[in-house]
């Protein structure tokens, strides 16, 4: 009975680490960063309607085909940083304490089963317990990993009150080494707000613009929120909707009080 109340509160205990990643798995990051990638700039056929769309989406059979759309110029998103160099390890770190959870999810109720099904066996209860050990002292070491990493990269860095904040390790951008935010390389916007820049969380042009974008269907992946970033994604939908205002493109956002169309019900808009 002991052996049966011990295997069911370690894993109910794994439970409360692992599930807080695993219901969140849609929300890790992807591990490349979306910068020096080759766009496509596509017209309608006929025209005039513009998009610029990821490679993978023009295609026959795709969302945009080679039927009703011609490539008209190749682009590609911003240029990488060091920020987006630093993103990919702090992403990759994400993504390790994820698949680590879900491991020793497994493991813990894999040692568990075995002592509940040990039968009395000597040789199964040592095994059951060896699993649930070493899981044990596997777990502390993966999510004792971030102390290493910062205790590693706070050697590296200068004392100097910068690179080092309560004990923590700030990179670039005066930002902490586990959170990386690209976007913090963008210039603060005037006005008309021109891309790439940023005026705040869901504020200013930039946010209500984003919030017009996704209301007229601009945002043809629907991905396009108000962030008060004005990213490539939203420089893609505020294209399209110039595009379709019969407006010249351009990397500002002005004029859009005076569009009445949305992008839906045109020619050759992808569903």
């Amino acid at each position: 009975m002991r052996r049966v109340f011990i295997a069911i509160m370690l894993s109910v205990s794994l439970v409360g680490v692992a599930l807080p990643h695993s219901t969140h798995a849609a929300n890790l990051p992807a591990i490349i960063p979306n910068c020096d990638q080759t766009q496509y700039r596509l017209v309608a056929n006929p025209g005039p309607l513009q998009v610029t769309v990821k490679p993978e989406q023009y295609g026959t059979g795709k969302q945009y085909d080679p039927k009703n759309w011609e490539i008209l110029s190749y682009e590609t998103t911003s240029p990488c940083t060091l920020n987006n160099l630093l993103e990919v390890f702090v992403n990759l770190f994400s993504w390790g304490l994820y698949v680590v959870s879900v491991l020793a999810l497994f493991f813990f109720f894999l040692g568990g089963g075995v002592l509940l099904l040990s039968g009395g066996s000597a040789e199964r209860v040592k095994t059951g317990k060896t699993i649930l050990v070493n899981t044990v002292i596997g777990l502390f070491i993966a999510l004792g990993s971030w102390v290493i990493v910062n205790l590693v990269t706070l050697s590296l860095l200068p004392d100097d009150g910068t690179h080092v904040k309560n004990g923590i390790a700030y990179l670039t951008d005066n930002q902490p080494w586990f959170k990386i935010d690209t976007t913090s390389s963008f210039v603060t916007c005037g006005e008309p707000a021109e891309w790439p820049c940023k005026n705040g969380s869901g504020t200013g042009t930039v946010g209500a613009v984003q919030k017009l974008l996704h209301d007229n269907v601009c945002d043809v992946n629907g991905d396009v929120t108000a962030t008060g970033i004005f990213d490539d994604k939203t420089l893609a939908a505020w294209h399209l909707w110039q595009s379709v205002n019969g407006v010249s493109s351009t990397n500002e956002l002005s004029g859009w009080t005076q569009f009445t169309k949305p992008c839906v019900n045109i020619p050759n808009f992808p569903s």
